[in-house]
């Protein structure tokens, strides 16, 4: 029998929150802002206990992220429906570009500061922003760029011995792909 420490519960606590955010935000659900708002707190206590400060910096942001999201999708909510849509290819393209030049600036300024990061960090940063902008703003390639860093994600919490976040960003993966489909089903319609 495995038994979890205090953190390991919280850990499992934050991966099932995140797991249920991420199936509402599919979904189209207001609550998964709130949710998901619990438990990158849980997310940002645990990494940093753990001293993985590059990820605390991503939740942090996360974070940011999802109350700016709960406010855009309530405000929605309260007056015009807005609908999932796709990015045109050339706007796709401009924002595929400015992500890797914005990380390529986080990357030097993590260098100019002499901060430990690890060479992907500041890539994952920015397409996080990005994929959760997609889907604030209810385009469907934020789905494709989640299923794309949830992969990364399994191989990076493996690498680090995170077995419960492994298997929440398999779980993520799935809940991405479901995403991806529910969406491209409504805009077939």
């Amino acid at each position: 029998m495995i038994k979890l420490s205090f953190l390991g519960y919280l850990e499992l606590l934050a991966a099932l929150l995140l797991v249920t955010s991420t199936w509402l935000q599919a979904k189209e659900k207001i609550i998964a802002w709130c949710i998901a708002i619990i438990s990158i707190l849980f997310n940002i206590f645990i990494l940093y206990s753990f001293t993985l400060y590059a990820q605390c910096i991503t939740n942090f942001v996360e974070l940011v992220i999802s109350i700016y999201g709960w406010y855009v999708w309530n405000k929605r909510h309260t007056q015009q429906k807005v609908t999932i849509l796709r990015i045109p290819i050339q706007k796709l393209l401009y924002l595929l570009a400015i992500a890797v030049l914005c990380s390529i600036f986080l990357q030097n300024m993590a260098i100019a500061f002499h901060l430990t990061l690890n060479a992907w960090d500041p890539y994952y940063i920015v397409f996080v922003c990005i994929a959760d902008w997609c889907i604030i703003k209810k385009k469907i390639e934020g789905w494709i760029l989640w299923i794309f860093l949830d992969f990364f994600g399994v191989i990076l919490f493996y690498y680090k011995g995170f077995y419960i976040y492994t298997l929440l960003h398999c779980i993520y993966v799935i809940c991405s792909f479901y995403g991806f489909f529910a969406w491209k089903k409504y805009i077939s319609s």
